[in-house]
């Protein structure tokens, strides 16, 4: 139930949605203050759970509804213009004016009298300074600090906010073994999750039609799963083309402004939702140690590794599918302007220090490791066929022909299915 207090005014075009408290002396759903259209009245739309303390006015729309998101909080003096729209959770402290047209993001914090000029966005999770002024010129990004007049970045805005991210995974049928598992583990903390297969080997030949139609009942067991099929474009002469493909798909299709870039063999633990909740307001990119795997799940490197990618989609806007360097063509760019806080040889660690990935790169038969490395993007680095076929000409030995890595044997954590493998 909705409280309005006695002094309020509310205009005749003003839909208040459940649990808005709206308290003394507010004028809400009055004429636009814009000569020539002060008859044109489209209202004010007030959601959900919304608090105006006193004295604030809301202006309807004149081209369209003016809108407070839900949980929004307006103190006393604050105003919102007409036709403009706030999202969810925003604050407006006394005396903050919003122009007409803005659109406000949600978990955005404007200070004491700061002012935003019409028709200007502000990104989701900003801060604006006391006394400041943003204008047209104003160039903002998401989850950051402003202050001054005009504003000015002063840095990043820590504050913790329920996002969300998206995962999206490269599959082939050869990683068939990892795909269930790997599914249920990231659908643990995200309900955006794309599944990006090209049409073809990355050699061309036709993936396995059996192979496809088990992958397909794999994916379609999970709710917020969906497979999007990458289109064959002949073979490339550029090694990670179909690699980048495959990721740009994913980042186009990715609901959430997080997004994390799996390999169907890389599985995320159960620590990962905890760490993300912890970091999800910064605005950096990050691999994660992981642990590594040869021929058995039993098979553990010493050496720990870097994988897996957590990035905004605002830091891998500017894709070239053609760069061998796959994401870490971002990296460098990302290292000058500080938000590379660890990569491959840095990586980060749960919040008890331990690996959230588990690589199984290389855990598999003799004939889906030469699958395996007639169609990876480094099929030109080595006679990797030659090397495999050597090493399944005894039992494991206790390294590698990758990295030369020495061995533990530890627990299969996973369960990862191991009765084919050789």
């Amino acid at each position: 139930m909705s409280t309005i207090h006695s002094t309020a005014i509310i205009g005749k075009n003003v839909v208040i949605e459940e649990d808005v408290e709206i308290g003394p002396y507010c004028v809400i759903g009055y004429p636009a203050e814009w000569k020539g259209k002060e008859n044109h009245d489209f209202g004010v739309l007030i959601k959900s759970g919304s608090r105006l303390t006193g004295m604030v006015t809301v202006d309807s729309g004149a081209e369209r509804q003016t809108v407070i998101g839900k949980s929004c909080y307006l103190m006393k003096h604050s105003h919102v213009g007409h036709d403009a729209h706030l999202g969810n959770n925003v604050t407006l402290s006394p005396g903050a004016k919003i122009g007409g047209h803005c659109e406000i993001g949600s978990f955005v914090n404007i200070g004491l009298n700061a002012s935003i000029h019409q028709k200007i966005a502000i990104p989701n999770n900003c801060m604006i300074g006391a006394n400041a002024f943003v204008g047209k010129q104003s160039e903002l990004r998401p989850g950051y600090k402003y202050a001054g007049v005009p504003v000015r970045e002063l840095g990043p805005n820590f504050i913790k906010t329920p996002e969300k991210v998206s995962v999206t995974i490269q599959y082939s049928t050869s990683d068939l073994r990892f795909l269930e598992t790997n599914l249920r583990q990231v659908s643990k903390f995200s309900d955006d999750i794309i599944v990006t297969m090209c049409e073809r080997y990355y050699n061309g030949e036709t993936e396995n039609a059996e192979l496809v139609e088990r992958s397909v009942k794999i994916v379609n067991s999970f709710e917020n799963v969906r497979l999007e099929i990458i289109p064959w474009h002949g073979r490339s002469q550029y090694a990670a083309y179909y690699h980048n493909m495959s990721r740009y798909t994913g980042y186009r299709l990715a609901k959430y402004d997080w997004v994390l870039f799996l390999d169907s063999d890389e599985i995320v633990t159960d620590e990962f939702g905890a760490w993300f909740d912890a970091n999800s307001g910064t605005d950096c990119t990050y691999v994660f140690g992981c642990n590594w795997y040869f021929r058995s799940p039993h098979n553990r490197a010493k050496r720990e590794e870097g994988a897996g990618c957590l990035m905004r989609k605002s830091h891998c806007a500017d894709w070239d599918v053609f760069n061998n360097l796959e994401l870490k063509q971002f990296y460098e760019r990302l290292y000058r302007e500080g938000r590379l806080k660890a990569h491959d040889d840095t990586p980060v660690y749960s919040l008890t220090g331990k690996p959230m990935v588990h690589h199984f790169s290389w855990v598999r038969n003799r004939t889906e490791m030469l699958t395996k490395v007639q169609n990876w993007g480094h099929f030109q680095d080595k006679n990797w066929t030659e090397l495999v076929l050597n090493e399944f000409t005894h039992p494991f030995n206790g390294t590698d022909f990758v990295h030369n890595y020495e061995y533990d044997w530890v627990e299969n954590i996973f369960n990862i299915p191991t009765e084919d493998l050789e």
